[in-house]
């Protein structure tokens, strides 16, 4: 979680958010941070625990998102949808990678 409170906090500063090409540098910025995060929880938590994804972000961050995901060496994911009749998250799909055996 610290890593990604980071993402909103480190090099922000007000002139940044002038520059043309802002939106270009925070989403490979997001997509650093992403892929340290995902590193710090496979260490605390293993590669065979799957990571359980509730995708509510921006479509251009769950690009980046799963751009980051490195499928022969990241934990499977499992991804969810909102239902928005039950108001209520289903999973909808399981990556598993080459290292799982899939």
């Amino acid at each position: 979680m610290k890593l990604l409170k980071s993402f909103y906090h480190e090099n922000n500063t007000e002139n940044e958010y002038s520059k043309p090409n802002i939106w270009a540098n925070n989403i490979s910025m997001f997509r650093e941070k992403i892929r340290k995060l995902m590193v710090e929880i496979k260490k605390e938590h293993g590669n065979q625990t799957p990571l359980h994804i509730f995708p509510v972000m921006p479509i251009s961050c769950a690009i980046e998102f799963g751009r980051a995901r490195m499928p022969k060496a990241d934990m499977p994911w499992i991804l969810y949808d909102q239902d928005f009749k039950t108001q209520v998250f289903r999973k909808c799909i399981e990556l598993n990678g080459d290292l799982h055996g899939s």
